[in-house]
């Protein structure tokens, strides 16, 4: 009797991206790491769009000694490719006390939040001063009710100070919460109830983070949909305010101007005569 020949195991070859693909960099804690994988998962089918993700798990703003996200982004942001936009999922860990060279700040307090907001407004300058559209994704109830507490309130810090400086806040707290409290099951992006958070309590399932992924590709859309040569414009430019693109310049199909003869005149006596 002959021996059965062993199954190789079938691996999905990944979908090549384009030497020319746009860069989505998504930097945070470790559910920037989930939302990263949730995003890969997401631009499979996208050549022209290719996931970054630079995380540290228990890394935020409160402690900048596993990194410093500031000094990370503003080097990131001059080297090439330069990302077309910036995901930034950061504050889960951020419930404790800051540690000055001359003192500790304890959370939560006004000179906590006042240190908080500025560190945070200097990660929407850097990205703003470069032209790259900042995405702050907003954090979930976790299983302790006490870290929940804490990332309500940081939660709320961030929604306010990131609109407020032009980045825009995607809230995803309803999505994974059931009546504002920490849910480990729910419907998936398919209305299949599945479950969407790992069982420490914190990190998300396979289904959960491509949930996540989904909030975020519908502010994502603008920034990676514009045509090329805007692009190419938009990073060019720098200065202390946001760029706004009013159209697409390659929307018209037309190439030449209007000219008079194009017009057709109002007939006399109507409004548009008048």
């Amino acid at each position: 009797r002959k021996a059965a020949r062993p199954t190789a195991a079938v691996v999905k070859p990944q979908n090549p991206k384009n030497d020319d693909a746009r860069v989505v960099l998504v930097i945070g804690d470790r559910l920037a790491a989930d939302l990263g994988r949730g995003l890969d998962v997401a631009y499979a089918d996208r050549p022209d769009v290719r996931i970054e993700t630079k995380t540290v798990d228990e890394a935020g703003l409160a402690a900048t000694g596993d990194m410093d996200w500031k000094a990370f982004l503003e080097k990131r942001l001059t080297d090439k490719p330069r990302p077309t936009a910036v995901v930034a999922m950061i504050g889960r860990a951020d419930g404790r006390p800051i540690e000055l060279p001359d003192r500790t700040v304890d959370f939560p307090t006004p000179d906590w939040e006042t240190i908080y907001k500025a560190r945070l407004n200097e990660l929407t300058r850097v990205a703003r001063e470069r032209a790259v559209p900042l995405l702050w994704v907003g954090l979930v109830p976790v299983a302790s009710q006490q870290a929940t507490n804490d990332v309500t309130y940081i939660d709320g810090v961030i929604r306010d100070e990131a609109a407020e400086k032009g980045a825009t806040y995607i809230d995803v707290w309803e999505p994974f919460s059931q009546n504002g409290a920490f849910v480990a099951s729910g419907p998936d992006l398919d209305g299949q109830v599945r479950q969407l958070r790992l069982k420490d309590g914190v990190g998300f399932t396979r289904s959960g983070a491509r949930k996540l992924a989904f909030y975020v590709q519908q502010s994502l859309g603008p920034a990676l949909n514009v045509a090329d040569h805007t692009a190419n414009l938009m990073q060019q430019v720098s200065g202390d305010g946001p760029v706004l693109v009013l159209n697409d310049p390659a929307a018209s199909g037309e190439d030449k101007l209007i000219a008079a003869s194009d017009l057709v005149p109002p007939k006399p006596g109507t409004a548009l005569h008048r």
